[in-house]
């Protein structure tokens, strides 16, 4: 008898090491006073597509139930959480709640990934600030500390710039014309850039423009050196990238970069963003997060800002 395609048994030594990261997350979690729930693993399918769209039925795990509902499986615990917080009229802010976890995505199966996983998540939910910001940065340098973890680098970009830098390129606010470059930035991990390139113009995006994109995506540096490749007195929301890490160094966070190959794909991000990598391991990005300040207002709190971040675990 054989399993559906991406799913797994998790055996007695990979569950005690699941276990181990989640001891270590409930821990680090507990010092900066985030407190755990458990969002519903089943969510109705038009709030899973309030977040993304219609097109996350590609990479959900839906259906029917006895009801005639459209129901999916939750896919992160980004949408429960904040669909949890804006219920919550009376909740004192800021919120501070942190998850532990399995989620399902629909994903094509690969060398670790799976269709079925782990993982681990904190928000923050009230006033946006740069502080909150830098709190989540900081208790993901903490946490992969706490697991052993020294090699680390926190590369953070704001996803403001980069669609201020995509709009003066190509002379135009259309909001389809920016989401498309930045998922075209988001592919860099992944493909290379001939291979965008000849993605993007097939779509009719000339080729002059993309390169200056894409080349603009490689500025890497503290806030100084990027100054010294770049005019940031176009960008309005420079401040607040230098203001962040001015925060972190007083946090006495390290191996920390900006990288404006950093946007995050989906359209609810809607300032500071960031990846974490492990310099010793090619295998991509081990967490991902920022604000996403769209998504409370999706759900009906325009008054609500909201930054989390979120890892798989295997």
């Amino acid at each position: 008898m054989n399993l559906p395609r991406g799913m797994k048994d998790f055996e007695h030594l990979e569950f005690q090491k699941i276990e181990y990261i989640r001891e270590k997350f409930l821990s680090t979690a507990n010092v900066f006073g985030f407190e755990l729930m458990e969002p519903s693993p089943l969510e109705l399918m038009s709030v899973i597509e309030a977040k993304s769209g219609p097109t996350i039925r590609d990479d959900v795990y839906f259906f029917n139930d006895k009801g005639d509902r459209e129901i999916s499986l939750r896919f992160d615990f980004t949408v429960g959480l904040t669909r949890y917080a804006t219920g919550q009229k009376s909740m004192k802010l800021p919120a501070k709640i942190s998850a532990f976890g399995g989620v399902w995505r629909y994903d094509e199966p690969q060398k670790g990934r799976y269709r079925f996983f782990h993982q681990w998540d904190i928000e923050i939910f009230g006033k946006q600030n740069t502080e909150t910001d830098a709190e989540i940065i900081e208790f993901t340098s903490k946490f992969f500390s706490n697991l052993g973890l020294e090699n680390i680098v926190l590369s953070i970009s704001h996803r403001k710039i980069v669609q201020s830098y995509i709009s003066t390129i190509f002379e135009s606010d259309d909001t389809e014309i920016i989401s498309d470059i930045l998922r075209a930035i988001d592919k860099i991990q992944k493909k290379s850039e001939q291979e965008i390139i000849s993605e993007y113009e097939k779509k009719g995006y000339p080729k002059d423009k993309l390169e200056k994109i894409l080349e603009f995506s490689k500025l890497k540096g503290s806030p100084d050196e990027i100054s010294t490749k770049i005019d940031v007195t176009q960008f309005e929301n420079w401040s607040e990238l230098t203001m962040l890490f001015e925060s972190l160094q007083n946090r006495n966070v390290k191996n920390m970069q900006i990288d404006f190959g950093i946007v995050r794909g989906l359209d609810y991000y809607s300032g500071i963003v960031f990846e974490a990598f492990d310099k010793n391991f090619n295998i991509g990005a081990l967490v991902g997060g920022g604000r996403y300040d769209n998504l409370p207002s999706v759900f009906g709190r325009e008054d609500l800002g909201a930054t989390g971040v979120a890892g798989g675990v295997e």
